[in-house]
Protein backbone atom coordinates (compact mmCIF):
# COMPACT_ATOMS: atom_id res chain seq x y z
CA UNK A 1 0.00 0.00 0.00
CA UNK A 2 1.37 3.34 -1.06
CA UNK A 3 1.11 6.27 1.40
CA UNK A 4 1.04 9.81 0.03
CA UNK A 5 3.81 11.98 1.36
CA UNK A 6 3.14 15.13 3.36
CA UNK A 7 3.34 17.95 0.88
CA UNK A 8 6.21 20.43 1.31
CA UNK A 9 7.94 18.43 4.03
CA UNK A 10 11.19 16.55 4.19
CA UNK A 11 10.82 12.84 3.55
CA UNK A 12 12.43 9.88 1.74
CA UNK A 13 12.23 10.15 -2.00
CA UNK A 14 12.20 7.32 -4.56
CA UNK A 15 15.96 7.09 -4.38
CA UNK A 16 15.82 6.77 -0.60
CA UNK A 17 17.55 10.12 -0.03
CA UNK A 18 16.04 12.96 1.97
CA UNK A 19 13.97 15.12 -0.37
CA UNK A 20 11.32 17.81 -0.33
CA UNK A 21 8.15 16.10 -1.51
CA UNK A 22 5.18 17.62 -3.29
CA UNK A 23 1.87 16.33 -4.56
CA UNK A 24 -0.78 17.66 -6.91
CA UNK A 25 -4.16 16.33 -8.01
CA UNK A 26 -5.17 16.45 -11.65
CA UNK A 27 -8.94 16.72 -12.12
CA UNK A 28 -10.62 15.54 -15.27
CA UNK A 29 -14.04 15.51 -13.70
CA UNK A 30 -15.27 15.88 -10.16
CA UNK A 31 -12.91 13.35 -8.66
CA UNK A 32 -9.13 13.36 -8.89
CA UNK A 33 -8.08 11.28 -11.83
CA UNK A 34 -4.32 11.57 -11.53
CA UNK A 35 -2.00 12.40 -8.71
CA UNK A 36 1.33 13.92 -9.57
CA UNK A 37 4.15 13.43 -7.08
CA UNK A 38 7.38 15.39 -7.25
CA UNK A 39 10.53 15.39 -5.25
CA UNK A 40 13.49 17.69 -5.00
CA UNK A 41 16.63 16.62 -3.19
CA UNK A 42 16.97 18.75 -0.06
CA UNK A 43 20.46 19.91 -1.15
CA UNK A 44 19.00 21.40 -4.34
CA UNK A 45 16.20 23.06 -2.37
CA UNK A 46 18.73 24.47 0.12
CA UNK A 47 20.91 25.77 -2.73
CA UNK A 48 17.95 27.60 -4.24
CA UNK A 49 17.11 29.10 -0.83
CA UNK A 50 20.70 30.27 -0.33
CA UNK A 51 20.75 31.81 -3.80
CA UNK A 52 17.48 33.61 -3.02
CA UNK A 53 18.91 34.88 0.27
CA UNK A 54 22.00 36.16 -1.55
CA UNK A 55 19.84 38.04 -4.04
CA UNK A 56 17.67 39.42 -1.21
CA UNK A 57 20.74 40.61 0.73
CA UNK A 58 22.20 42.23 -2.40
CA UNK A 59 18.89 44.00 -3.03
CA UNK A 60 18.75 45.19 0.59
CA UNK A 61 22.27 46.64 0.44
CA UNK A 62 21.58 48.22 -2.96
CA UNK A 63 18.40 49.78 -1.59
CA UNK A 64 20.27 51.09 1.47
CA UNK A 65 22.94 52.60 -0.83
CA UNK A 66 20.37 54.27 -3.06
CA UNK A 67 18.48 55.63 -0.03
CA UNK A 68 21.76 56.95 1.41
CA UNK A 69 22.69 58.73 -1.82
CA UNK A 70 19.21 60.19 -2.24
CA UNK A 71 19.07 61.40 1.35
CA UNK A 72 22.57 62.90 1.04
CA UNK A 73 21.62 64.77 -2.13
CA UNK A 74 18.33 65.96 -0.64
CA UNK A 75 20.07 67.09 2.52
CA UNK A 76 22.68 68.92 0.47
CA UNK A 77 19.97 70.62 -1.62
CA UNK A 78 18.37 71.90 1.59
CA UNK A 79 21.57 72.83 3.42
CA UNK A 80 23.43 74.60 0.60
CA UNK A 81 21.00 77.54 0.38
CA UNK A 82 20.85 77.80 4.17
CA UNK A 83 24.65 77.87 4.32
CA UNK A 84 24.61 80.65 1.69
CA UNK A 85 22.19 82.61 3.87
CA UNK A 86 24.44 82.12 6.90
CA UNK A 87 27.56 83.23 4.98
CA UNK A 88 25.80 86.33 3.70
CA UNK A 89 24.49 87.16 7.18
CA UNK A 90 28.03 86.82 8.53
CA UNK A 91 29.40 89.11 5.79
CA UNK A 92 26.73 91.72 6.57
CA UNK A 93 27.51 91.44 10.27
CA UNK A 94 31.17 92.14 9.40
CA UNK A 95 30.03 95.35 7.67
CA UNK A 96 29.74 94.31 4.02
CA UNK A 97 26.31 95.72 3.14
CA UNK A 98 26.89 94.89 -0.54
CA UNK A 99 26.69 91.16 0.23
CA UNK A 100 23.66 89.45 -1.30
CA UNK A 101 22.30 85.90 -1.19
CA UNK A 102 22.35 84.10 -4.54
CA UNK A 103 19.47 81.63 -4.35
CA UNK A 104 17.83 80.52 -7.58
CA UNK A 105 14.95 78.45 -6.19
CA UNK A 106 11.34 79.56 -5.82
CA UNK A 107 10.63 77.54 -2.69
CA UNK A 108 10.49 78.81 0.87
CA UNK A 109 14.27 79.11 1.12
CA UNK A 110 14.34 81.14 -2.11
CA UNK A 111 11.65 83.46 -0.74
CA UNK A 112 13.63 83.80 2.48
CA UNK A 113 16.73 84.70 0.45
CA UNK A 114 14.78 87.34 -1.50
CA UNK A 115 13.42 88.82 1.74
CA UNK A 116 16.93 88.80 3.19
CA UNK A 117 18.29 90.65 0.13
CA UNK A 118 15.48 93.24 0.30
CA UNK A 119 16.09 93.77 4.00
CA UNK A 120 19.82 94.25 3.35
CA UNK A 121 19.05 96.73 0.55
CA UNK A 122 16.75 98.72 2.86
CA UNK A 123 19.38 98.66 5.60
CA UNK A 124 21.97 99.95 3.16
CA UNK A 125 19.62 102.75 2.02
CA UNK A 126 18.84 103.77 5.61
CA UNK A 127 22.54 103.78 6.48
CA UNK A 128 23.37 105.87 3.40
CA UNK A 129 20.57 108.30 4.29
CA UNK A 130 21.83 108.55 7.87
CA UNK A 131 25.37 109.18 6.68
CA UNK A 132 24.10 111.96 4.40
CA UNK A 133 22.17 113.51 7.31
CA UNK A 134 25.22 113.32 9.55
CA UNK A 135 27.32 115.01 6.85
CA UNK A 136 24.76 117.83 6.49
CA UNK A 137 24.49 118.31 10.25
CA UNK A 138 28.28 118.26 10.60
CA UNK A 139 28.58 121.05 8.01
CA UNK A 140 25.86 123.01 9.82
CA UNK A 141 27.67 122.56 13.13
CA UNK A 142 30.99 123.63 11.59
CA UNK A 143 29.32 126.71 10.11
CA UNK A 144 27.65 127.44 13.44
CA UNK A 145 30.94 126.94 15.26
CA UNK A 146 32.70 129.37 12.90
CA UNK A 147 29.94 131.92 13.46
CA UNK A 148 30.17 131.42 17.22
CA UNK A 149 33.95 131.94 17.13
CA UNK A 150 33.47 135.16 15.18
CA UNK A 151 30.88 136.34 17.73
CA UNK A 152 33.18 135.32 20.59
CA UNK A 153 35.98 137.42 19.06
CA UNK A 154 33.58 140.35 18.66
CA UNK A 155 32.36 139.98 22.25
CA UNK A 156 35.94 139.77 23.47
CA UNK A 157 36.79 142.96 21.59
CA UNK A 158 33.73 144.65 23.10
CA UNK A 159 34.76 143.45 26.58
CA UNK A 160 38.30 144.77 26.14
CA UNK A 161 36.92 148.09 24.92
CA UNK A 162 34.44 148.24 27.78
CA UNK A 163 37.21 147.60 30.36
CA UNK A 164 39.28 150.41 28.91
CA UNK A 165 36.32 152.76 28.91
CA UNK A 166 35.61 151.98 32.55
CA UNK A 167 39.22 152.66 33.55
CA UNK A 168 39.41 156.04 31.79
CA UNK A 169 38.70 159.12 33.89
CA UNK A 170 39.29 161.73 31.26
CA UNK A 171 36.39 162.41 28.90
CA UNK A 172 38.59 163.82 26.13
CA UNK A 173 40.80 160.77 26.18
CA UNK A 174 37.62 158.68 26.09
CA UNK A 175 36.40 160.51 23.00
Amino acid sequence: VFAYPDEGKLGKGLSGDQSILGRGDVLLGEKPTFIILSELPWVDALTASIQFMGIAIALIFTTIGVIYLLSRNLTRSFLTPIEALAKTADAIQQGDLNARVDIQSNDEIGLLGQAFNQMTQQLQEVLTSLEARVAVRTKELQRSLAENRKRAQQLEAIAVTARRIVTLDDVEELL
